[in-house]
């Protein structure tokens, strides 16, 4: 895929939203995790988000079906192959993640219908380390001038 050329403060500015995505998947797994939710309709919302942005997070490192407004990874780069390099493979965690957020969250379908308990079950804490992983092998290799402030928390 050809990488269109986007402008640097485009792009620190489109960092601003990809650290909004990073700090919320973050943040909804530590709650999940925290216990504080009951299994219940707070629960759900709380992981239904936490899968949301966990997707988008996968989107933007491994994009399938990308649109040209999408912001991604190789953006950053000036080459994809590039990002690509440092990312490495998809991470077992990561690799249903798309389609299982798009079936069992952002869409009614029929495949929910034969869910059980086990198949309904996310991976929150595998999920998040590996998207962990990945944020850590972006900062290293992006140019830090076109990350916002906002990462330096990181």
């Amino acid at each position: 895929m050809t990488v269109t050329p986007r402008k640097p403060g485009d792009l620190t500015s489109a960092a601003d939203h990809l650290f909004y995505e990073v700090q919320m998947a973050r943040a909804t797994a530590l709650g999940l995790l925290s216990g504080l939710f009951p299994i219940g309709p707070l629960h759900d919302a709380v992981l239904e988000a936490f899968v949301i942005h966990a997707r988008n997070l996968v989107h933007f490192f491994f994009p399938q079906g990308a649109q040209p407004s999408d912001v991604l990874a190789e953006h950053y780069f000036p080459e994809a192959q590039t990002w690509n390099a440092h990312r490495g493979t998809l991470p077992e965690s990561l690799a249903p993640l798309r389609g299982r957020a798009n079936k069992e969250v952002a869409h009614l379908t029929y495949d929910r219908l034969a869910l059980t308990e086990e198949t309904k079950r996310w991976e929150v804490v595998q999920v998040l380390k590996d998207l962990d992983a990945l944020v850590a092998k972006f900062c290293a290799a992006v140019p830090p001038s076109l990350l916002s402030s906002k990462w330096s928390a990181l």
